[in-house]
C-alpha cells in the first residue's frame, strides 16, 4: 500500500496514497482525472507542477531536494528489504514491520486526517488541493480497498474533501449499512499468498 516508483509518488495528487498502519482500511487512493489541471504555476515551479501532474506547486530547488530525498529513502527501504527478509518478521509487532519497510519517503506541507481517529481514518497529502480542483471543475476519484464494515475515510472524503468526489470501496464481506453516495464492491483484490514487497498477500 505504498507508492514506490517515483513517477506515482510524484503524483501525490494524482494518487495520493494514504501512509500503510495497523488499519482496518489497509490502502486507499485518491486520484484526480486525466482532464488537464485547472490550477496553475508560476514559472520556477512548472517542474513540480508538470511531474505532479498538477497537483504540488513549488520552486524547482525545492521539488528536486524533495525528489532526491524521496530516492535515497527508497535506497534505504530496497536494503532493509534485502537484510530483513519477510520470513524473519513473523515475530515482529507492526509497527515494527513498517519501521523497517515501509517508512514514509515522500512529504507535504498540509497533510490531513480524513475520517476517524485511530483505526479506519486516513492521513492525505495537501486535501485542500484537492477540493480547490474539484470546485474549479476537475473530479475526485477514490479506491478504499478493505473497509471492515468501517467507512469513517469515505464518509470524510465526501463530507471534509467534496461531496462530488466519486468513492468506491473493495472488500469481499458483505457491505453492511453503507454510506450515502459510496459504491460497494463486494470482491477481493489479489489472490491469498501474493507477495508484495516480500510479504505475503491476503485477499483483502
Amino acid at each position: 500500500m505504498s507508492l514506490t516508483s517515483l513517477a506515482l509518488l510524484a503524483v501525490a495528487l494524482v494518487a495520493v496514497e494514504v501512509a500503510a498502519s495497523s488499519s482496518a482500511q489497509p490502502s486507499c487512493l485518491l486520484q484526480r482525472s486525466s482532464q488537464p489541471s485547472v490550477l496553475q504555476a508560476a514559472s520556477n515551479e512548472q517542474l513540480s507542477f508538470n511531474e505532479s501532474l498538477g497537483f504540488m506547486t513549488e520552486d524547482e530547488e525545492s521539488w528536486k531536494l524533495r525528489k532526491s530525498v524521496h530516492q535515497a529513502m527508497r535506497q534505504e527501504l530496497r536494503e532493509s528489504d534485502k537484510k530483513y527478509a519477510a520470513s524473519s518478521l513473523q515475530n515482529e509487532s507492526g509497527h515494527t514491520y513498517w519501521q523497517w519497510h515501509d517508512e514514509p519517503t515522500f512529504h507535504c506541507e498540509f497533510a490531513q486526517r480524513i475520517g476517524n481517529i485511530g483505526d479506519g481514518g486516513k492521513w492525505v497529502c495537501d486535501p485542500e488541493r484537492i477540493t480547490k480542483q474539484v470546485n474549479s471543475g476537475g473530479s475526485c476519484l477514490v479506491y478504499s480497498v478493505g473497509s471492515n464494515g468501517q467507512f469513517g475515510f469515505e464518509e470524510g472524503v465526501l463530507r471534509d474533501i467534496s461531496p462530488s468526489c466519486e468513492v468506491h470501496v473493495f472488500d469481499p464481506a458483505p457491505a453492511g449499512v453503507l454510506p450515502a453516495n459510496v459504491t460497494y464492491h463486494q470482491m477481493a483484490l489479489g489472490s491469498d499468498g501474493d507477495m508484495a514487497a516480500g510479504v505475503a498477500a491476503k485477499s483483502h
